[in-house]
């Protein structure tokens, strides 16, 4: 963040009031719905609030400002983001509501107006705090510089052991079923150097791990006019495992067909430090339901693409979003699409019921599937995604995996928690310390967690199969 605008948000808060609590200092509270993207915006927005004097406070406490962001992508996520609003308004009645993300975008509209709740419009971490401070009286206009997406440095305790970073934000496919392309249209990339500087920061700060994180993350680098640096994600993943000395790169939700075979390479190759995930949207295994979706490949290529990935890392973890319910998808394209998720390597399937999003083309789609057809068949790939999970699993029990701890314990077993680099939770069987990356061996799957033991002399033992 340029230190003018670090200047302009000081002085914005120096005359802020506190009507919510009273104390001296404003304080403030936020919560996240929705997407690794959202995560990630959060994060910054809590730190440039900090950065301007705030006291952040737990969710649901009194505060003088209550930041809410919001996700549109179903019609759960439309129902949680009211609901939260609606919390934070009991929880600080004579506090200030801000509600911002894309829910805030498409329909805040319906909110302006009611006493207490301010609908914020800002696409960018920066933009967004300064509407916060803006709505409490700082009397500060955003300059031109808030608009970018650079990020700004995270002051005082990390969120978790994997930080969210956003590199890329907007969307301009056309796929008829979504509405976060309606509320963030245009692609914008983080620059490559700001991006190893973002990193560097997080890495000093004793990050474990960083997630890459954006609305279309493949598109990332593909509406600047690059003279110089990487002009693709495959591009900027290789100048980060090769600039960087952060322990632990893991890519978010990518689309099929971003995923080269450059990109699987450079993850192969650096498998010591990019984790071993990619999750994946399928949405559906029959091609009409994929035109239908106006999804840019066939079933097929996704098929490919799957099995290129597992041939380059055999360990790899593999998830995939499905869409149950799509109007026109009928009972043949629908066991079209567990068949082909059936015969497929996958580990895990995020499973979403059609939700008609307004404004969207896929809202008009005729014939509907009848509500207990959809619940049906989304209850169907539920148990097939449980099969998936648990069989891959399994799979990995004696092998040794890079671990980074996540500072918790497991509520069933109380043991300490860590996540692989191919994204399984392991509970570790020993005294351990709460962070920090270990060498351990997966021993067992049992009532569904994984349990896993320390590997002696850990820093020099190299991953291995078993």
């Amino acid at each position: 963040m340029p230190e003018q605008n670090a200047r302009s948000t000081d002085a914005a808060v120096k005359d802020a009031p506190s009507d919510g609590t009273g104390g001296p200092q404003p304080s403030f509270s936020i919560t996240t719905l929705g997407c690794r993207a959202n995560q990630s915006d959060s994060t910054q927005v809590a730190a440039l609030l900090r950065r301007a004097g705030f006291e952040q406070r737990s969710w649901g406490d009194p505060v003088d400002v209550t930041v809410v962001n919001t996700c549109t992508v179903t019609g759960v996520a439309d129902r949680q983001s009211r609901q939260a609003l609606y919390r934070a308004r009991r929880a600080s009645p004579h506090g200030v509501v801000v509600v911002v993300g894309c829910w805030a975008r498409l329909q805040g509209a319906t909110w302006e107006g009611l006493e207490g709740v301010v609908v914020a419009s800002g696409a960018t971490p920066q933009r967004m705090a300064f509407e916060v401070l803006a709505a409490i009286g700082g009397g500060v206009e955003p300059d031109a510089a808030l608009m970018d997406i650079r990020p700004t440095s995270i002051q005082g305790p990390l969120p978790s052991a994997r930080v969210p970073l956003r590199i890329q934000d907007g969307c301009d496919q056309n796929c008829a079923y979504c509405a976060v392309r309606l509320a963030r249209p245009k692609p914008v990339s983080m620059p490559s150097d700001v991006v190893l500087a973002s990193l560097e920061d997080l890495g000093e700060k004793g990050t474990q791990e960083v997630v890459l994180t954006g609305i279309n993350l493949g598109a990332w680098g593909r509406e600047q006019a690059v003279t110089s640096g990487p002009s693709d994600l495959a591009g900027l993943l290789e100048l980060i495992a090769e600039r960087t000395d952060l322990p632990r790169i893991r890519i978010s939700s990518i689309e099929p067909f971003d995923v080269s075979d450059r990109l699987l390479g450079v993850m192969a190759e650096h498998g010591d430090r990019v984790c071993a995930h990619l999750h994946m949207p399928l949405q559906s295994g029959s091609d009409q339901v994929l035109r239908l979706m106006r999804r840019p490949y066939r079933a097929e290529d996704y098929r490919l693409v799957v099995h290129r990935a597992r041939e380059l890392m055999p360990d790899v973890c593999l998830g995939a979003d499905v869409i149950a319910g799509l109007p026109g998808a009928g009972d043949e394209a629908f066991e079209s699409t567990a068949r082909m998720i059936e015969e497929l390597p996958l580990s895990y399937l995020h499973v979403f019921p059609f939700s008609a999003r307004p404004g969207t083309d896929a809202a008009d789609l005729a014939p509907h599937v009848d509500i207990h057809v959809a619940k049906d068949r989304a209850a169907r790939l539920r148990t097939l995604s449980k099969k998936k999970r648990l069989a891959f699993y399994e799979s990995q029990v004696g092998r040794v995996r890079d671990v980074a701890m996540e500072g918790r314990l497991c509520r069933e077993t109380r043991l300490p928690v860590g996540m692989t680099d191919n994204f399984i939770p392991v509970r570790v069987r020993q005294a351990v310390a709460p962070t920090g990356r270990k060498c351990v061996e997966i021993v067992e799957v049992r009532d569904d967690l994984v349990f896993g033991v320390l590997r002696p002399d850990h820093r020099n033992v190299q991953l291995e199969s078993r």
